[in-house]
């Protein structure tokens, strides 16, 4: 089954990016990003559908994200660009 959408703003990023699920409400969820090697870079347990990610330790590249809230899994596609 393939991932449902997950909202990534600003995309690219620098500093921070918000990533939000509209289509549920707050509940205890797990969020991953991986780097195109499929490294796991960043993950964190969550209890809200909106997160503010801090990106300025990530290295410029396009990361994958996965945040699994209850039994539906979200994704998108990061792109963090160093100035």
């Amino acid at each position: 089954m393939a991932p449902e959408l997950l909202h990534i703003a600003p995309n690219p990023a620098a500093d921070r990016v918000k990533l939000s699920c509209s289509t549920v409400g707050d509940a205890p969820g797990h969020l991953s990003v991986f780097n195109v090697s499929g490294q796991l870079i960043f993950e964190e347990n969550t209890t809200k559908s909106s997160w503010q990610l801090q990106t300025e330790t990530f290295i410029s590249g396009v990361y994958l994200v996965y945040w699994q809230i209850g039994a539906r899994l979200f994704g998108g596609r990061m792109e963090v660009v160093r100035k």
